[in-house]
C-alpha cells in the first residue's frame, strides 16, 4: 500500500513539474520593425523642461506598442522624469533611451541625445562680502 502510494506521490509530482517546464518554453519573442524609431539629437537651453514622448509607436504592419524610456546623465546617473518631463539642470547632457514596454515584442532601442546650447553669457560673478 505505502508502495502504491509513493508511487502515485512521485508521479503526480513529475508530471506537475512536466507542465510546467511546457509552460515556460512556450513563450517566444517576436521580432518587429518599427516605423520612424531613428536615433536623433536635440540641443536645448540650460534649465529648460524636456518632455519625454512615451507615445505608442507602430510596426510596419500597423500594430501599436506602448514604449518605456529611461534618461540618464551623461555621467550615468539616473534622472527622474516627473509627468513625462524632467528640467535640463546639467550642463554636460542628457540620454533618453526608448524602449518597448511589452517584453515579449523585441525591436531596436532609439536613443535621444539631449545636448544643452552653448550661451555666451558669462558666467556670473559674485564679489566677496566683508562685514565690519
Amino acid at each position: 500500500m505505502k508502495r502504491a502510494l509513493y508511487a502515485f506521490l512521485i508521479s503526480c509530482m513529475l508530471a506537475l513539474t512536466a507542465i510546467g517546464f511546457a509552460a515556460c518554453g512556450g513563450t517566444q519573442i517576436k521580432q518587429v520593425t518599427l516605423v520612424d524609431w531613428e536615433d536623433k539629437t536635440i540641443e536645448v537651453d540650460l534649465y529648460s523642461d524636456v518632455t519625454v514622448d512615451n507615445s505608442a509607436v507602430y510596426d510596419t504592419e500597423g500594430n501599436a506598442y506602448a514604449t518605456k524610456a529611461e534618461v540618464t546623465k551623461k555621467s550615468g546617473e539616473a534622472v527622474l522624469a516627473l509627468d513625462g518631463t524632467f528640467r535640463a539642470d546639467y550642463a554636460g547632457g542628457y540620454s533618453i533611451v526608448y524602449t518597448l514596454a511589452d517584453e515579449s515584442v523585441s525591436a531596436t532601442s532609439k536613443t535621444v541625445t539631449v545636448k544643452i546650447k552653448e550661451t555666451d553669457t558669462p558666467a556670473p560673478y559674485f564679489k566677496t562680502c566683508l562685514l565690519y
